[in-house]
């Protein structure tokens, strides 16, 4: 047996037992061997949805849609960030036609109160402006 034929046997093998072991621990979460998640305090929760805004205007939109949620509001040239009792959200509008959500927390908050705090960053940057009737957003 050449060294090649020799080579592609190992690897045939270890392919083999990796695939043997695979059903065992596919549905075992695994941990990084430094993980701190206990103790961790941030959280991030994202969203994404399309517009039929420019830049300019999702920009406006974004700063409209924080002040009326009572953040303090810091814009960019590509985001609007509003600050807020712990937490930080910002409205990206770098891609046309998409604004990118992103909300951290300084605390622990549960799943359910991440997901309302997000949904109503999104559910008013939705609103159309006339009547502040809801149109439909795509979510990803």
């Amino acid at each position: 047996m050449t060294a090649r034929r020799s080579q592609k046997y190992i690897a045939l093998l270890i392919l083999l037992s990796g695939l043997l072991t695979l059903p065992v621990f596919a549905n075992e979460p695994v941990r990084p061997p430094n993980d701190d998640s206990d103790r961790s305090t941030v959280r991030v929760n994202t969203y994404w949805a399309t517009h039929a805004l420019g830049k300019a205007a999702c920009l406006q939109r974004a700063k409209e849609t924080l002040t009326k949620l009572e953040y303090f509001v810091d814009i960019t040239e590509k985001s609007v960030f509003g600050l807020k009792e712990g937490l930080t959200a910002s409205i990206r509008c770098d891609y046309k036609g998409l604004a990118f959500f992103v909300m951290a927390f300084r605390t622990r908050p549960d799943a359910p109160t991440q997901q309302k705090l997000l949904a109503d960053v999104t559910t008013e940057f939705s609103k159309k402006r006339n009547g502040g009737k809801q149109r439909k957003m795509l979510n990803g």
